[in-house]
């Protein structure tokens, strides 16, 4: 059964023009952005960051800390992230981390870049970057937003979160139009107003 997941999002500087088009995907994917802010990193921050993600997967490989594959990737990662601003985002939504990770092409490293043709980083260019599962998205999430709450493995917060940036806009619009409009099937009124007034093509 899905549950709502809240997973982390970087955008680093060389995509920010582009940052619209990887939120409209974001959105028409099903999936929301809830927050969002732009941040500088300083390098011993993300140095911090890159720690948080990489200690479990190297205890899982057996890598050490100056494994000559770390210190490349740690390279990578602080070029990308600290030659100029990044769009920092909190994603939510079912199944939202491997979504996500699906979306930027990362979910599954067996599948060859060139043949994830949709997918944002083939489109744009390398440069996003997303959580790779529930224990480092709350990790990462609390690096950029300590405010933020976790839920209950039901999600319940979640949701309501995520109700509230996404379908509760829309319906309260169709309610209050509809109690002006006084159909005389308020329910069948309303589905039909929801399918001409539906945000993205579904």
């Amino acid at each position: 059964m899905p549950f709502y997941e809240k997973t982390l999002a970087l955008i680093s500087s060389n995509l920010l023009p582009k940052i619209q088009k990887i939120k409209d995907i974001i959105k028409c994917s099903g999936l929301a952005v809830l927050r969002e802010r732009r941040v500088q990193l300083r390098k011993d921050q993300a140095v911090h960051f890159f720690s948080l993600r990489t200690t479990d997967h190297l205890k899982k490989a057996n890598f050490v800390d100056d494994d000559d594959d770390v210190k490349r990737d740690l390279k990578a990662f602080l070029d990308s992230m600290t030659s100029g601003p990044i769009d920092v985002l909190i994603i939510a939504g079912f199944d939202a981390v491997y979504r996500w990770l699906e979306l930027i092409g990362q979910a599954d490293p067996e599948i060859l870049r060139g043949e994830q043709t949709n997918c944002i980083n083939v489109l744009f260019g390398d440069g996003v970057y997303g959580s790779s599962d529930l224990r480092a998205a709350s990790k990462e999430i609390r690096f950029f937003f300590p405010d933020t709450k976790f839920e209950d493995v039901y999600g319940l917060g979640s949701a309501r979160e995520y109700l509230s940036q996404t379908v509760s806009p829309l319906l309260l619009k169709g309610l209050v139009t509809m109690s002006k409009e006084k159909p005389q099937i308020p329910v069948l009124w309303m589905a039909e107003w929801l399918l001409r007034n539906r945000p993205h093509e579904l």
